[in-house]
C-alpha cells in the first residue's frame, strides 16, 4: 500500500496538467495542421524531403479504445513526428470501419435477435438503419482518448467505409478484379457460422480457435458381401455421420482383419461400447499401425486387464487397394432409401484417398462430401451422392426424423447432439468405441459460436493465381521485426488460398453483380454512373435496401437482378488506400501514378492474417505492388498476470486513470520502450508506467529546472521556452526533447 506521503506526491503530479496545457496550445494554434500544410525546416541540413505517405487502418467505433489501440496509436504518432522533424510532409487521416459482423452482432444483441430470421422479419432497411445509428457510438470517446495521448491525426476529415464514395470505390475494386479474371463464384467446403448464417474466409477462421472437449467415436461399417465383418472408422464429428456416403483408405497402407473369439470375457469398465456383440460382430478391419489402439480398446478379464492373445488373432493381412470397391451398409437410411438420390449407385463404397494416414484413428476415413474439403474433393472425383442433412443455420433437416430440429454444435454444449447420435449407433450395435476428445476448434471471431465445415457457394478472389507475385512483393517490404517477412507472414503467403469475399448478410458494401433471371448473364457494375446508364435509375447510397430494388431488362427478355450478398468487411478495409480518396473518381494525383505502396503502415501482429494480408492481396492484384514499403507490427498487450485483458474480470487499470495519475508521456515512453513494439507480448504493469515517470520524465524535467535556475534570460512561461544560444549542446538537446515530447 502506498504511504500518505506517496499518495500526496502522486496527487500533486504536475505533468497531467502541463500536458493539458500543451494540448490546448496545439489546438489553439493549429500546430498539427501547420506541420502538415507548412512543414518546418528539418533539424538537420538538407531541406524539405517531400511527402511521406502513411495509411491508417480503420478501427470500429462500436467499443471504447483499449490498450491494444493505444499501442498502435502511439506508434503511429511517434513515427510521423520523427519523419516531420526529418523534413517530410506526413498526412495523417483517421478512418472508421463501419460494416460487417462486428456491427451486425452488436445490433442483434441490442434488439434481442437470435437469428437471421429475426432480421428478415424486422426488414433489411430498418435493420441497416439501426446498424448505421450505432456505428459511431463511441466516436467521441475515441476522439477524447486520441487527443489525450497526444496523437496528431486528422479525425475531422475522416473516411468511413459506409460512405457512398468509399463504397463506390469498392465497386471499382471488384470490377477491376473481375476484368482481370481474378474473381469467380465457386462451391466449396468452407467454414460457416451457423448463428450468423454466413461463410468466413480462411484467415477469419484462424482468429479464434479454442480448446474444447468433444466426443470421438469409432464406428462399425458392415461389409455387404461379408456379414459380420466391420470396417472401423474414427471421427471427431459424429454429427456428420448422417451424411456419410463413402469410406476412404490408403491404397498402400497395410490393413488387417482380426477376429475376436466368442469366449473372450470383458471387464465391467471395458473401453469398448457395451453394445459390442462378440457372437455376432467378431471380425474387424483396421490399419495395421492402428491395431494396438484397437485391441487396447478391449479390456479382457485376465490378470492384467490387457489384450490376451488367446482371445483375438489376425485373420488376414492386405493392402488398402484390396478394400477399394467393396460396398458396405449405410449407418442411416434417411437418404440411402431414396431411389432418386443422384449418384446413388456410387455411394456407400470404399475408395482410395491420398489424404488417409494412420496417425490418428484407424486408417479409415469416413467421407461426408458436404462437410469437409477432402470429402468434397473425393466426392467430385468419384461422382458420389451429396447429402447435406444440416441447414445453413446448423439445424438438422426434417427428413432426418430421429434428430430433426437438433443443433449440431450448440454453443453451450458442443457434445449434446453427438451424444444422441452415439446413443443411436450404440442401440443399433454400430458403435465400437467412444471417448472424450480434447482438441482446438474454430469459433466465430464475432459471436463465439462453434463453426461448421460446410459446403456452400461464395464469391472468391483467385489468390492462388497471385501467390508468386504476393511472395515477391513481400520481399520488397521492410518488416519490423524482420523475422515476420519470411516467418509468420511469408509462411502464410506460401499457403494462401482463394479468398471468400461474399457474406450472406445485410449491413455491408453490396456486391455489384446483376444476373439475368432467364439467361443467367452476369453484369458487374463498377460505378454509380454505370448503374444509371444500365438501369436508368440514379442512386447515391449503395447499401442493400436501395440497390436491391434496381433492375432492368436483359436483351433476352429476362430481368437483371442483383445478387443478395454483401462484401466481407476485410475486403472493405483492405481497400482503404483507394476508398479514402474515392479513387479513381476523385482524380487525385499520386506519386508514380499509384496509391500504393505507402511509405509506412502499422498495426498489431494479428493483422498479418487480417489487414496486412488483405492490403497485400488487393495492392498486388490491382497495381502489382506491395501495400507499403515499411510495416511495423506490434505485439499484444496482456494483463499483468499474462492473461487476456477482460472488462468482465477487471484485470487491468483504466487507461484514463493512469493518464491523470502519471501523465501520458510516462505511458507513451513505457509502451514505446517495451517489447510490444517488436511484436512481442507485454504483460501490462502500472508499476512500469510509474517507473517511466520517475526514471525518465522526472529526470528530464529536473534537467530543465536545473537549467532554468541558472539561465536568467530563459522565460519560465510554458509553451514559449527560449534556449540560450550559448547553452551547452546537452542542455539544448534536453530542452528540445522536452518541447517535442516523446
Amino acid at each position: 500500500m502506498p504511504t500518505k506521503k506517496q499518495e500526496v506526491k502522486q496527487t500533486n503530479n504536475p505533468f497531467p496538467a502541463m500536458e493539458e496545457e500543451v494540448l490546448n496550445f496545439w489546438e489553439k494554434n493549429g500546430i498539427f495542421e501547420k506541420s502538415v500544410n507548412n512543414p518546418p525546416n528539418p533539424l538537420y541540413q538538407g531541406g524539405s524531403k517531400g511527402d511521406y505517405i502513411f495509411y491508417d487502418g480503420p478501427p470500429f467505433a462500436t467499443g471504447e479504445p483499449h490498450y491494444g489501440n493505444l499501442v498502435a496509436s502511439i506508434m503511429k504518432d511517434a513515427m510521423p513526428r520523427y519523419l516531420t522533424m526529418q523534413g517530410y510532409r506526413v498526412e495523417r487521416r483517421w478512418g472508421w470501419d463501419c460494416h460487417g459482423l462486428p456491427v451486425e452482432n452488436l445490433a442483434e444483441k441490442e434488439l434481442g435477435f437470435k437469428s437471421k430470421q429475426d432480421i428478415e422479419a424486422m426488414g433489411v432497411a430498418k435493420f441497416n438503419d439501426y446498424c448505421k445509428s450505432i456505428v459511431l457510438r463511441y466516436a467521441e470517446e475515441w476522439k477524447k482518448t486520441i487527443r489525450r495521448i497526444g496523437r496528431w491525426v486528422d479525425m475531422e476529415n475522416d473516411y468511413k467505409t459506409m460512405d457512398p464514395d468509399y463504397m463506390e470505390t469498392i465497386w471499382w475494386v471488384f470490377k477491376s478484379l473481375w476484368d482481370k479474371k481474378l474473381v469467380y463464384k465457386g462451391y466449396k467446403a468452407m467454414h460457416i457460422c451457423p448463428r450468423c448464417g454466413t461463410t468466413l474466409s480462411n484467415f477469419e477462421v484462424t482468429q479464434n480457435y479454442k480448446d474444447i472437449k468433444d466426443l470421438s467415436a469409432t464406428v462399425k461399417f458392415e461389409l455387404e458381401d461379408e456379414p459380420g465383418t466391420f470396417v472401423l472408422a474414427w471421427t471427431t464429428t459424429p454429427w456428420t455421420l448422417i451424411g456419410n456416403v463413402a469410406l476412404a483408405v490408403g491404397e498402400n497402407i497395410d490393413y488387417v482383419k482380426i477376429k475376436i473369439e466368442p469366449e473372450a470375457e470383458f471387464t465391467e469398465n471395458n473401453g469398448v461400447d457395451e453394445s459390442y456383440n462378440k457372437e455376432k460382430n467378431n471380425y474387424l478391419i483396421t490399419a495395421k499401425d492402428s491395431l494396438e489402439k484397437v485391441v487396447n480398446s478391449f479390456r479382457f478379464k485376465n490378470e492384467t486387464n490387457k489384450p490376451d492373445a488367446r482371445y483375438w488373432h489376425i485373420e488376414e493381412n492386405f493392402k488398402g487397394k484390396d478394400l477399394v470397391g467393396k460396398k458396405y451398409k449405410p449407418l442411416f437410411d434417411y437418404y440411402a432409401k431414396d431411389e432418386k438420390l443422384e449418384n446413388k449407385a456410387n455411394g456407400w463404397k470404399i475408395y482410395a484417398g491420398d489424404f488417409v494416414t494412420t496417425e490418428d484413428g484407424t486408417g479409415v476415413v469416413h467421407i461426408a462430401p458436404a462437410f469437409g474439403e477432402d470429402d468434397m474433393n473425393l466426392g467430385k472425383e468419384n461422382n458420389l451422392p451429396f447429402i447435406q442433412h444440416v441447414s445453413m443455420n446448423g439445424i438438422i433437416k426434417p427428413e432426418v426424423k430421429d434428430f430433426a430440429g437438433m443443433e449440431v454444435k450448440p454453443a453451450g454444449d458442443t457434445q449434446k447432439t453427438d451424444v444422441e447420435i452415439i446413443k443411436y449407433l450404440a442401440h443399433n450395435e454400430l458403435l465400437f468405441h467412444k471417448e472424450k476428445y480434447e482438441h482446438s476448434y474454430p469459433h466465430c471471431w464475432r459471436c463465439e459460436t462453434p463453426l461448421l465445415n460446410y459446403a456452400t457457394d461464395s464469391w472468391f478472389v483467385k489468390v492462388t493465381d497471385l501467390k508468386d507475385d504476393l511472395i515477391k512483393n513481400n520481399q520488397n517490404i521492410q518488416w519490423v521485426p524482420e523475422h515476420i517477412k519470411d516467418g509468420r507472414f511469408g509462411k502464410w503467403l506460401e499457403q494462401a488460398r482463394d479468398w471468400a469475399i461474399s457474406r450472406n448478410r445485410y449491413w455491408g458494401a453490396t456486391l455489384p453483380v446483376w444476373i439475368c433471371d432467364k439467361c443467367e448473364e452476369k453484369i458487374v457494375v463498377g460505378s454509380r454512373e454505370e448503374l444509371k446508364k444500365l438501369s436508368g435509375n440514379e442512386v447515391n447510397d449503395l447499401h442493400k435496401q436501395y440497390v436491391d430494388e434496381i433492375t432492368w431488362s436483359c436483351k433476352c427478355g429476362g430481368t437483371m437482378k442483383r445478387i443478395p450478398e454483401v462484401f466481407d468487411c476485410w475486403f472493405e478495409s483492405g481497400s482503404m488506400p483507394y476508398g479514402q480518396e474515392h479513387y479513381p473518381f476523385a482524380g487525385k494525383k499520386y506519386r508514380d501514378n499509384s496509391p500504393v505502396p505507402a511509405d509506412f503502415i502499422a498495426e498489431g501482429i494479428d493483422q498479418t492474417r487480417g489487414w496486412f494480408y488483405t492490403m497485400t492481396v488487393l495492392s498486388t492484384a490491382l497495381f502489382g505492388s506491395e501495400p507499403a514499403k515499411n510495416i511495423i507490427a506490434n505485439g499484444i498487450v496482456l494483463a499483468e498476470d499474462g492473461q487476456k485483458m477482460s472488462k468482465h474480470l477487471k484485470n487491468y487499470p483504466d487507461p484514463s486513470s493512469l493518464f491523470n495519475k502519471y501523465g501520458v508521456d510516462a505511458m507513451r515512453y513505457y509502451l514505446l520502450a517495451s517489447p510490444v513494439l517488436v511484436a512481442e507480448n507485454l504483460s501490462f504493469s502500472e508499476d512500469g508506467v510509474k517507473e517511466s515517470l520517475r526514471k525518465i520524465v522526472m529526470i528530464l524535467w529536473n534537467v530543465y529546472k536545473f537549467y532554468a535556475m541558472y539561465a536568467t534570460d530563459l522565460p519560465l512561461t510554458r509553451g514559449t521556452m527560449m534556449v540560450k544560444k550559448n547553452a551547452t549542446p546537452l542542455i539544448r538537446g534536453s530542452v528540445i526533447f522536452l518541447i517535442n515530447g516523446f
